[in-house]
């Protein structure tokens, strides 16, 4: 073992079970990168600064560490890795999956007020920036005009992908339907 596992190892020995003092902390960090299986998830020594719940359970020293990756591309929750390293043998094991509520979520869109606002313009027959006529039977729609590009981008997707399924659903009924090809939201209507 290293020097800098040596000094974690000594400290520990005369430390009780239970949660481990602060100082434990800087002495995991400088061993890190002698620990087998530190490298998981990209985890460098620099990040044991976000430590939470360190805590000594001979002979393994746990902790949770939250990540900002998703964060930082936009969502609300951060994702938190728990963290096992067996002193003793210098290896460490991380257990990832959990989340937190970091942000404030974005608040329920029900798609169904969005239909019923596409299936009055087409009803209409009106142009508007949400709808633009190609024919007499076929029009374009926007769903960025619908479902703005402004949030976490991953909610934006499902949100217009819902948007989409309801909608083909319900212009259907009405005998209009998707037309393959390059524009995703381009509908037509039957000939009667």
């Amino acid at each position: 073992m290293s020097n800098e596992l040596n000094l974690l190892r000594r400290a520990l020995e005369a430390i009780p079970n239970g949660p481990a003092p602060e100082g434990v902390r800087s002495l995991l960090q400088d061993a890190w990168p002698e620990i087998i299986g530190s490298e998981q998830h990209k985890t460098t020594a620099d990040k044991l600064s976000r430590i939470e719940n360190l805590r000594w359970d001979r002979p393994i020293l746990s902790f949770t560490i939250e990540r900002h990756g998703g964060t930082v591309m936009g969502s609300t929750r951060a994702e938190l890795h728990d963290w096992e390293v067996n002193v003793e043998t210098g290896q460490a094991r991380c257990g990832a999956g959990r989340y937190r509520q970091v942000g404030k979520r974005a608040a329920k869109l029900d798609v169904r007020t969005l239909v019923d606002e596409v299936i009055r313009l087409v009803e209409s027959g009106a142009d508007s920036p949400k709808l633009k006529w190609l024919s007499p039977i076929r029009f374009r729609m926007y769903a960025a005009q619908f479902i703005p590009d402004e949030g976490p981008q991953e909610t934006i997707r499902r949100r217009r992908k819902r948007f989409s399924v309801a909608l083909q659903e319900e212009l259907k009924s009405l005998g209009w339907f998707k037309v393959s090809g390059k524009s995703s939201h381009v509908y037509e209507k039957l000939a009667e």
